[in-house]
């Protein structure tokens, strides 16, 4: 007679993957732990536990302080697909921490899908005691879906009394002058200096090894699963470690960061109102080399900031070199300084003729804006001149 067979764990994950199970009422569940001290380094950035974090936090518009740096919860979720959706389940949560003894790292597993309920309770607990979760793309991806797994089983979401540090869009504010995607492996690879090794899975495939999985119970390609997820959450505390320093250190320390990097970095302490750090990190900038194809905007933005501090002499020497590097807003700003602040309406014509001239030349999504502007501006000048006469 037909038997249905039942696949045996011939290769359990305990002979793959270190770690240990732990027993709840509602099902087991698999838990691994790493931990890395404060002399490890992922790439070239030193984990430490002495992180100057304030700046990061304002910039990322995170309210209040930390009293201590075990307040922080790094998460990453590995799931049954990648798109999201009421179907969609975290089989593996990667939690991190900062210790007394290092940074800590525990991921839990679903060996069987029906014993979700106690990784989510054991997610409950190890979140006590936290104020922000911090994560990559984890606010369009991670939390919601986490959130939406806790609503099914009935259990409240300790994630909706978190706030919620997302490291994607610090990364986009700080690198993508210099990176043309800031996919958490960009950061790694350009960011870090880190480079993951072969037994590395890419995301893409980790939703069809977990479900071979639980249909073979064979559980050697998950070290590789668990490898990844790991050093998702690592790279985490790293680019925290980093971004902090970059925007604590003014600017004595930022020697070694990219010219593309301090620049964005002084746009945001401009956007936050703290423009004496902006200035000085605009110094910096401009003590390195900048690529050419932001040349012309960078002292564009340094000269608005100049004007800012009311230091305008220095302001239309930067835009004179913006303008001379093809900026058509940089001869606009000049116009304005010249009727404006000197009152020569032969000066600020002269500007807008040359704003003109430089139009000619150019063609993007701003021409009909700047000869709209130009126009008025022209045709004003030329009123107060004939006034004038």
């Amino acid at each position: 007679k037909n038997k249905k067979i039942i696949p045996t764990a011939r290769y359990p994950i305990e002979n793959f993957v270190k770690g240990e199970r732990l027993s709840f009422m509602q099902g087991n569940i698999f838990m691994s732990t790493s931990m890395f001290p404060y002399d490890f380094k992922q790439g070239f950035i030193q984990l430490k536990n002495n992180i100057l974090h304030s700046s990061l936090l304002k910039v990322s518009k995170i309210k209040g302080d930390l009293s201590s740096l075990k307040e922080l919860l790094f998460l990453d979720t590995e799931t049954t697909g990648l798109s999201g959706g009421t179907g969609t389940m975290a089989f593996l949560v990667g939690l991190g921490k900062f210790t007394e003894e290092g940074f800590v790292i525990k991921q839990y597993f679903l060996e069987n899908p029906e014993q979700e309920y106690s990784l989510l309770s054991r997610i409950v607990k190890e979140a006590d005691g936290h104020k922000i979760v911090v994560s990559y793309n984890g606010a369009s991806f991670d939390i919601p879906l986490l959130n939406s797994r806790f609503a099914l089983n009935h259990i409240e979401s300790p994630f909706k009394s978190f706030q919620h540090l997302d490291l994607l869009h610090l990364s986009r504010k700080i690198w993508k002058l210099r990176l043309n995607f800031c996919k958490l492996i960009d950061v790694e690879s350009n960011v870090l200096g880190f480079k993951r090794i072969e037994k590395e899975v890419p995301g893409w495939m980790v939703p069809q090894i977990y479900f071979d999985f639980i249909k073979t119970q064979d559980a050697r390609p998950l070290n590789g699963v668990f490898y990844h997820n790991c050093m998702d959450v690592l790279s985490l505390a790293a680019i925290f470690t980093y971004a902090s320093d970059l925007l604590t250190n003014i600017p004595s320390e930022s020697h070694h960061a990219f010219s593309t990097d301090l620049l964005s970095i002084a746009k945001l302490y401009e956007k936050t109102g703290k423009l004496d750090e902006a200035r000085l990190f605009y110094d910096t900038c401009f003590q390195k080399e900048i690529p050419e194809e932001i040349t012309a905007k960078a002292h564009f933005r340094y000269g608005v900031l100049s004007k800012r501090l009311g230091n305008y002499e220095k302001a239309l020497s930067l835009w004179e070199i913006s303008f001379a590097c093809g900026d058509v807003s940089a001869a606009i700003e000049l116009a304005k300084y010249y009727e404006h602040k000197q009152k020569s309406i032969e000066l600020a014509l002269g500007w807008v003729e040359k704003a003109y001239s430089l139009l000619s030349l150019t063609s993007n999504g701003k021409t009909k804006v700047f000869e709209d502007d130009l126009k008025r501006r022209k045709k004003r000048l030329l009123f107060k001149l004939r006034n004038c006469d």
